[in-house]
């Protein structure tokens, strides 16, 4: 026993040396009751916590077909003589740093569009989102959500804020009833869907813009996209 005794001593003394000479970590040394010996206790190493991840279908724009169509920096656009229509999906809140009805929004995967409406005439061009509609696959059919709905939405919350005040907040940021845009004007604000189904992962989308009237005169406008499920940081 003396003998063994001897050697765990060198072993530690051997330890602490190193320790001092290359400024290791020394490690803790306790005794192990079943076998009544010194051991080294093995301390736990704490990693980083990662940011959760999370999956979301979003629509990633295809490339047009027709000359008065095109695509920049993916933003889908449609221009002709007499109007410039731009649209693109939105992939964060960049309204406000503070928390509103937008960021929730986003977190619950709801897609928002930004839509741009250019008027290069000398006539009224009006816009109703009510004949605006997105198919994404064969079923998945959405409308743009209105007051109405978003005020359903907002009133099942129980945080102490009325509904109106929420959305107030968003008065003029997003497509309700009929939108005009004066002659040489623009107007930009954001068609609000609800999120797409898992179903629809991979299949084609069209965003369709029905019965914008330019004067007395109505035009159509479509946009094409690829649904892809994207991995998001939370």
């Amino acid at each position: 026993m003396p003998v063994r005794s001897n050697k765990i001593v060198l072993f530690i003394a051997l330890i602490f040396a190193i320790t001092l000479f290359y400024g290791c970590t020394l490690p803790r040394i306790v005794i192990d009751p079943s076998k009544k010996t010194e051991v080294e206790e093995k301390e736990e190493v704490k990693r980083p916590k990662r940011a959760p991840i999370k999956r979301v279908l979003r629509l990633h724009p295809l490339e047009p077909r027709y000359s008065e169509y095109s695509i920049l920096g993916g933003r889908l656009i449609m221009e002709n003589k007499d109007m410039k229509v731009t649209m693109h999906q939105l992939r964060s809140c960049c309204m406000s740093k503070k928390r509103n009805l937008i960021n929730d929004l986003f977190e619950r995967d709801f897609v928002l569009m930004q839509l741009t409406i250019k008027n290069k005439t000398k006539k009224r061009i009006t816009y109703n989102p009510s004949h605006t509609y997105l198919l994404a696959g064969k079923m998945d059919y959405k409308k743009p959500l209105n007051y109405t709905d978003l005020y359903d939405i907002v009133s099942r919350e129980d945080d102490g804020v009325l509904p109106e005040i929420k959305l107030s907040r968003l008065r003029g940021k997003y497509y309700d009833l009929n939108t005009s845009v004066a002659p040489g004007g623009r107007v930009s604000k954001i068609l609000i869907f609800r999120k797409l189904t898992k179903n629809s992962n991979k299949s084609k989308a069209i965003l369709k813009l029905n019965e914008i009237y330019i004067g007395t005169k109505t035009r159509s406008v479509s946009y094409l996209f690829r649904v892809r499920e994207e991995a998001v940081i939370e």
